[in-house]
């Protein structure tokens, strides 16, 4: 459940994070951008896992995995595919189609 919790905040704050610097910020290759963002959005997703306990604080022991390492992989999976999920509704363009590069 850990796990759930923090690739969920995780990437809502990379959809924040992404929105506000291509927003604010005009550059041409928004790739790069979002490649930066989901390196550094998925670095501070395992720091802040391995800093936090495995309850949360308000987890129950139900909810818990007994194994820390499959619930950080459960984690970095869960981000990761919401990611290229994200990524490949984004390809959908009104004038060209749809394009099955995913």
């Amino acid at each position: 459940m850990k796990a759930r919790w923090l690739s969920s905040a995780a990437g809502l704050l990379l959809c924040v994070l992404a929105t506000i610097w291509l927003r604010n910020l005009k550059r041409n290759n928004r790739v790069q951008v979002l490649g930066i963002l989901f390196v550094a959005v998925f670095l501070m997703l395992i720091f802040v896992h391995l800093l936090t306990p495995p309850d949360l604080g308000f987890l129950s022991n139900e909810a818990m995995l007994g194994n820390s390492g499959l619930d950080l992989f459960f984690a970095t999976f869960l981000y990761s595919s919401g990611f290229s999920e994200a990524y490949c509704k984004s390809t959908i363009s009104p004038t060209v189609g749809f394009r099955s590069e995913c």
